[in-house]
């Protein structure tokens, strides 16, 4: 399928000049996971991106937001591994923000899920895009908040700034370098490609809220696995669904993180949350997490337990002590990890209530009848099913707290 004609239109729509859009002149950072694995950061922002060269050609993960930071990187890259024979682009997440650049890699060969052709049909892309745009300024408002708070010159402050800069540029490029180009490739539940000295074992993740198009891989001769930050993320426990009905297909994930993480794994290493690299150690405390609080969550339902009820029996102060354990807690501490998990506890909770009447019984718990009555009425609206009442809550929720 070719989507060629609707790259035009959305340039020609979303076109903005802008100012802002400013090209760095600092040098790439380069690190070495080995001989053939890079991770090429931007110093301005700490933007990374995976590459890997391989026989057949170097392959890229992701190309951000546009192709005006896609190319940047893309010379990086040829500078960083000595070559310049870009064969595959492997689109990881079903997010615009995410595969933008996709344009700067037109002559590769682009692979992602097969959700993707689904997902992005014309008339619905540019609302998208709108949303995404307003998002990335929203979180630069929120981070010029929290600068305010941070001591001049510290690492925090230094972090923070960074961080303000990368909303900043992902809202201009947005608005003025993105291009439609969808995968040239598709999968449906995994693939393998077999590129000279190295195997790609590329596996679909499952439903993740608004996200269904998340792609996993292993490189067992390098001994390690690939997994998305929107899933292992250092500042989350689990794939954060963004939204407080988001259907997500939890035993998938398990199964897939078991594939990934356990003893038969030939995985030593997890590259992960822009571009951190775990022990598999680390990965596998969150999918203890994620395994035990499945299991916990639909025992406490088959007691005939209420949300409210459940939340309380699974608090970190009961049961979940533990983790208090994991790194993700040890960095952020109570404030930032126990709303988190309560809001886990949640949407774990909702996976098996199918009804819309249990969505609206729990909304009229937290919010006024006036409110239900009104998401009652954008449920009928979208379709009366559950499904149709997450796609259409799927960006209602705004980040406040999260980066």
């Amino acid at each position: 399928m070719r989507y060629s004609s609707f790259v035009t239109t959305a340039l020609c729509l979303l076109f903005v000049p802008s100012a802002c859009l400013a090209q760095s002149g600092a040098e790439f950072e380069v690190r070495r996971i080995s001989d053939k694995v890079v991770i090429v950061t931007d110093p301005e922002d700490g933007t990374d991106q995976l590459a890997i060269a391989t026989e057949k050609g170097i392959v890229v993960f992701d190309s951000h937001w546009s192709e005006i930071t896609a190319r940047r990187f893309r010379k990086a890259i040829a500078k960083a591994l000595g070559r310049d024979d870009f064969a595959y682009t492997i689109n990881l997440v079903d997010r615009l923000d995410l595969f933008g650049g996709n344009g700067a890699y037109r002559d590769t060969k682009i692979i992602g899920h097969e959700s993707f052709k689904e997902k992005f049909v014309e008339e619905e892309v540019l609302a998208e895009i709108k949303r995404l745009i307003e998002m990335w300024r929203e979180k630069a408002e929120f981070s010029r908040e929290r600068l305010k708070n941070h001591e001049p010159g510290l690492e925090r402050e230094k972090n923070e700034r960074a961080w303000l800069n990368t909303c900043i540029r992902r809202a201009d490029e947005l608005e003025s370098g993105f291009s439609l180009v969808l995968p040239t490739i598709s999968y449906n539940d995994r693939m393998t490609l077999h590129l000279g000295d190295l195997t790609f074992e590329l596996i679909h993740f499952g439903k993740a809220g608004f996200y269904n198009g998340i792609t996993v891989l292993i490189v067992p001769e390098e001994r390690f696995a690939v997994i998305p930050g929107f899933l292992m993320h250092s500042q989350h426990l689990a794939p954060h669904p963004h939204s407080a009905y988001a259907e997500l297909d939890v035993p998938r994930w398990i199964s897939v993180f078991e594939e990934l993480l356990g003893d038969e794994s030939p995985v030593e290493r997890v590259l992960c949350d822009v571009g951190d690299v775990w022990s598999k150690e680390r990965a596998r405390t969150h999918l203890n997490y994620i395994r035990k609080l499945w299991e916990d969550v639909k025992a406490a339902e088959a007691e005939g337990l209420e949300l409210s009820e459940v939340q309380e029996k699974l608090s970190l102060d009961t049961g979940y002590s533990f983790v208090k354990e994991i790194q993700v807690y040890k960095d952020h501490g109570d404030e930032w990890i126990h709303p988190q998990h309560k809001s886990h506890v949640r949407v774990f909770y909702l996976q098996h209530k199918k009804l819309a009447s249990e969505i609206i019984k729990q909304e009229l718990k937290n919010s006024s009848v006036e409110a239900a009555v009104a998401k009652f009425h954008e449920l009928r609206k979208s379709g009366g099913d559950y499904s149709s009442f997450i796609k259409f809550q799927s960006f209602g929720i705004r980040h406040r707290d999260c980066p």
